[in-house]
């Protein structure tokens, strides 16, 4: 936005031969000065950078920036407002009638209006087209040079309609302003036709519009050479909806560049009465009504309290309270209370920008100047880094996962009713989301398992065998009452075109990871309403057995046994059935694991328990029995770990199988048994004594028989 200082001199006494040190000085304060030059060897032209002051509308005028260079130079600010809001017109007895009517006073705040006749439509005097050309602005006639040359002055724009091409209808003409009807089209004063959205202000007759509101006029009442009569707009639109009928028209005039930043409606008389004593010298006008002002609601003035120590502390810096009224008073805010240390402050209808104490803070310190305050870093305490638990134990999985051969995915956690179909899933339950990024994803997720699937559907195209994982959340809806519950799971599949079998491959990964992260005292259970997607034979839930180890922390196994412990839910891992498989078009075995993190974090101990090595070896055993087909294979090691201290160790060697020699539903169970002493070296007599037990106890529980 280019300024001529000459016009601003007229509002601030400043010198011209020092414009560099203004330049310098507005920079620091309010926004950069890009660019100054000579105009025509009779005025200095200071171009401002403007995007930085999209929040100041007041800014957009040559008084907006005169009212803050007086502001920071600490000098008197001559405002021509002053003047014109106590200006008295002298209106005639006989009028020509006009009538205007605000159908949406809720996009029109203000609508100022004025008629003026016996125009002489000539160029403009020669000091008015040089103010224009300085700024960059064309002379065109006396009247629009007019219009123009108070919108850069003031602030606010205006526009000049021909009287006569105004609809009459009786003895009367109106101008209305309302939205734009469907299929509305209007020819604008660039010679274009355009189509109107119903969603744009026009102004209209009563037959037609005849401007599209705060963008341009249109053709159809254009000031030509013959016009005589004229009327003068002086209003104050919406800025929401200029500035999106400025993006639909392509249209960005300097009247929508001001409109779009919230103009103050207080300038749309004081604007008008300006253009008419302006056009009564230099166009020999004649006023001929009276100025028609509707203001339907008018703007309350603000007030904010503001404490005079808080902001100082917060500036970093100590200024008196003598200082700071000084500077609140150059910016026009007047004080309307005081007590103590707290000021009440009535803000300026023009600064629509102040809102809250903070924005004071602000504008305190750039008046002040940011070169008088010294850097000074804050004073804290130097405290040691709390470590993050969750996050260290999240990378931990993650490593742990990534070693065993996983790899890690992203998935979003929107999702579709289609997927959750293919997994069999309800996706009745899930949130939905009321604006969501396409129509297919409009479901937040409750579980991670079908976006794994999915990522693994497109995987099985290329890889006949692989593994993946995500740790992310789901959101459970709990009732309407409270708000959605956040569960942080760490869900994954294992995939082979080849293997028959993948179970225990998982089961393997799941047992490593608890190990690594020191969780003892789990199981693998049987589950009795798997989820929807898992073979109901191929299943299991992971739980995690608490024992009270009050007054002794060092219970034994065997004592532990005894007791009956808290059991907590870690999640659980299995096969997928048959139809979810097809679903996702994978040809060969797959399981998936989905384990609770919250569950884990709480579980696992803050320092690694140590276990020292035995000195002394460790004696191994196979042993083969023969159970139901419908007994567990876990329950059964379970079982054989805490027949005895001295038994180390219980692994599952291969995989169960049954025969028609075992007898009907009876399956072969081989276990390697470690057998260890942590003070001595056993002998084959007390490894029997310990197998003899191991016998009995699985005979008498679960009728098992040794295979010989």
């Amino acid at each position: 936005m280019k300024l001529s200082l000459n016009w601003i001199g007229q509002f601030v006494d400043i010198d011209k031969r020092k414009a560099e040190e203004l330049a310098q000085r507005v920079s620091v304060s309010l926004t950069e000065v890009e660019k100054i030059e000579n105009f025509r060897g009779v005025d200095v032209v200071m171009e401002i950078e403007n995007k930085a002051l999209t929040h100041r509308p007041d800014c957009f005028s040559h008084i907006g920036i005169a009212r803050e260079i007086a502001c920071i130079e600490r000098l008197n600010f001559k405002n021509p407002l002053e003047k014109l809001n106590k200006k008295k017109l002298t209106f005639p007895k006989k009028t020509l009638p006009l009538q205007v009517t605000l159908k949406e006073d809720n996009l029109c705040k203000r609508y100022t209006a004025v008629i003026l006749k016996d125009i002489h439509i000539n160029p403009s005097p020669l000091w008015l087209q040089e103010r224009l050309l300085a700024c960059g602005v064309k002379p065109i006639n006396n009247v629009v040079d007019v219009t123009n040359f108070v919108m850069l002055e003031l602030g606010q724009p205006l526009h000049a309609f021909d009287y006569e091409k105004i609809k009459e209808k009786g003895n009367t003409r109106e101008i209305i302003v309302r939205l734009a009807r469907r299929n509305e089209r209007i020819t604008t004063l660039d010679g274009i036709q355009r189509e109107l959205k119903k969603d744009m202000i026009v102004i209209a007759d009563l037959e037609k519009a005849i401007g599209i509101a705060g963008i341009m006029g249109g053709a159809n009442t254009e000031i030509s050479e013959d016009t005589k009569t004229i009327v003068i707009e002086s209003a104050n639109f919406n800025e929401y909806s200029i500035r999106r009928t400025g993006k639909i028209t392509g249209l960005h005039t300097e009247a929508t560049l001001r409109f779009e930043k919230g103009q103050d409606p207080n300038l749309t008389y004081p604007a008008i009465v300006y253009v008419i004593q302006l056009l009564e010298k230099y166009a020999k006008a004649k006023l001929v009504s009276s100025i028609i002002d509707i203001y339907p609601q008018k703007t309350k003035q603000k007030s904010v309290v503001i404490n005079t120590q808080k902001i100082t502390r917060r500036i970093g810096t100590e200024i008196k309270d003598t200082e700071i009224k000084k500077i609140l008073k150059r910016l026009e805010f007047e004080i309307v209370e005081e007590k103590d240390d707290q000021l009440k402050l009535a803000v300026p209808s023009f600064r629509n920008d102040i809102e809250i104490e903070e924005d004071f803070v602000e504008e305190i310190a750039r008046i002040y100047g940011y070169d008088k305050i010294t850097p000074q870093l804050p004073t804290r305490a130097i405290n040691p880094v709390t470590e993050d638990l969750e996050r260290k134990n999240s990378n931990n999985i993650l490593s742990i996962l990534s070693f065993l051969g996983l790899h890690e995915i992203y998935s979003y956690s929107f999702v579709s009713e289609y997927l959750y179909r293919k997994a069999q899933l309800d996706h009745q339950k899930m949130l939905t989301i009321k604006n969501p990024i396409s129509p297919e994803l409009r479901y937040v997720r409750d579980s991670i398992i079908p976006s794994v699937l999915e990522k693994a559907e497109v995987n099985c195209r290329n890889f006949e065998e692989f593994g993946i994982f995500e740790i992310g959340k789901e959101i459970h809806s709990l009732s309407l009452k409270k708000l959605p519950e956040e569960k942080k799971k760490i869900s994954g599949i294992y995939y082979s075109k080849n293997q028959n079998e993948t179970f225990y491959k998982v089961k393997g990964i799941v047992e490593t990871l608890l190990n690594h992260l020191d969780i003892t005292n789990y199981q693998f259970v049987l589950q009795e309403n798997p989820q929807p997607f898992l073979d109901p034979n191929k299943s299991a839930q992971i739980k995690l057995l608490i024992y009270n180890t009050t007054g002794n922390l060092y219970k034994s196994k065997v004592q532990m046994a005894k007791e009956k412990p808290t059991e907590i839910i870690l999640g659980y891992l299995g096969n997928l059935n048959k139809e979810v498989r097809n679903n996702f078009s994978m040809n060969g075995c797959a399981t998936v694991f989905d384990l609770d993190f919250e569950s884990l974090l709480v579980n696992i101990p803050e320092k690694n328990r140590y276990h020292p090595l035995s000195r002394y070896p460790s004696l191994f055993e196979d042993l083969s029995f023969i159970v139901s087909g419908n007994l567990p294979v876990e329950t059964l090691r379970q079982k054989i770990d805490e027949v005895d201290e001295q038994i180390s160790n219980v692994t599952l060697k291969e995989r169960p199988f049954y025969s028609v020699k075992f007898g009907n539903n009876k399956k072969s169970v081989t276990f390697t048994i470690e057998y260890r002493n942590s003070k001595k070296t056993l002998n084959n007599t007390e490894t029997q004594f310990i197998r003899h037990k191991i016998i009995q106890t699985l005979k008498k529980e679960y009728q098992a028989q040794i295979r010989e």
